[in-house]
């Protein structure tokens, strides 16, 4: 079954989010707390497959991973606001977390849905730039001992904003000149922290200060550009635009992936590494054959070729639902005016397929 809706401890923290997958492992935590009664939605169906199941135990697996890594954030983030030092060793433990995860399996990590509200984008924001830049860095081959370290940085790469306006943070508009130049100021305040914080590795202090750095030197907070920046900071910069354009705020709606890729691209060679940029975009932008899709057109398709050159504009069959017959084929290299709006992860495959009825 499926939750409905929240659940929340006695002290009114929440427990389990809505749209939880209820595992035996979560049962048992309710019956740890003592809570008789859930709102559900969704009933697994009894024909379900084995592979099926297995799916659907990863996706939560990995939306647990990332919430709970968005609750790390958030409280080492209130702790060095409030004047405490950052936890390192717990911070470490979550990006191990993490990095493990993707060494294992990383396409659910790319496409799980950013369930993001507006309080806690920048705690959001962090893990999912923690989670390309592991990502990019698992694509270089980087040893464990680099991914965790580059995923430390990602994963407080906006740890100067601790040392803004609360407002600053949650605004739901863009900023004023006079505010941005304010905010701008979130880079060297970064670095500054981490420097001052026991067991941060060096890298990270960097890439705090360096994210928003451009490759044609045309960035801040120092204007350092090509190789002066470290290739960690490069990696940050691409996965924190990427991430920020893809994402919904008060004051605009998120673009589409495609459309964010075409952004990078386009700015490859100025704003950002070429070398660094075509990679990012080939570790991000993979649909492997078979995977289920919605176009922007509204149509449901399975994804049948992808072109390593352009892996973000593949040839998509569409379907009426899935595992159904492939009614027609689309090049979308060919049809700018299609793209693809969304990865269906393996719950909302389910719930087509099978129709699955509210409970």
């Amino acid at each position: 079954m499926v939750l409905a809706k929240d659940v929340y401890t006695p002290e009114g923290q929440v427990l389990l989010k809505v749209d939880t997958l209820l595992t035996p492992r979560y049962i048992t935590k309710l019956q740890q707390f003592k809570i008789e009664t859930v709102w559900v939605t969704e009933v697994l169906p009894e024909d379900l497959s084995e592979e099926e199941y297995g799916q659907l135990l990863m996706e939560e697996e990995v939306k647990v991973a990332y919430h709970e890594a968005v609750h790390v954030v958030s409280r080492v983030f209130n702790d060095v606001r409030t004047g405490e030092a950052l936890d390192v060793p717990t911070v470490r433990n979550t990006v191990t977390q993490l990095c493990t995860s993707i060494l294992q399996n990383d396409s659910l990590l790319r496409h799980v849905d950013k369930i993001y509200t507006y309080d806690d984008y920048t705690f959001a924001h962090s893990v999912q730039v923690c989670v390309f830049t592991l990502i990019l860095a698992k694509a270089l081959q980087y040893t464990e001992h680099q991914m965790i370290n580059v995923g430390t940085g990602g994963l407080l790469h906006d740890i100067g904003k601790t040392r803004l306006p609360v407002e600053f943070l949650n605004t739901p508009r863009k900023y004023t000149p006079e505010e941005f130049e304010l905010v701008k100021e979130h880079a060297r305040l970064g670095s500054e922290i981490l420097m001052e914080s026991d067991g941060v590795p060096l890298v990270a202090v960097r890439m705090a200060g360096e994210h928003h750095e451009r490759y044609d030197g045309q960035g801040y907070y120092r204007g350092l550009q090509g190789g002066d920046i470290h290739p960690f900071s490069q990696i940050t910069a691409l996965a924190d635009v990427y991430d920020a354009m893809t994402t919904d705020r008060a004051y605009r709606s998120a673009l589409l992936p495609q459309q964010a890729i075409e952004y990078l691209l386009n700015s490859s060679g100025t704003a950002f590494n070429p070398e660094m940029c075509r990679l990012f975009v080939k570790s991000v932008a993979i649909f492997p054959i078979g995977t289920v899709v919605q176009l922007t057109n509204g149509l449901l398709a399975t994804i049948v070729e992808v072109d390593a050159g352009i892996p973000y504009r593949p040839v998509v069959g569409v379907i009426d639902e899935p595992g159904g017959k492939v009614n027609n084929l689309i090049d979308l290299r060919a049809r700018n005016d299609i793209l693809i709006a969304k990865i269906m992860l393996p719950s909302e495959v389910v719930q087509l397929k099978y129709e699955v009825k509210p409970y």
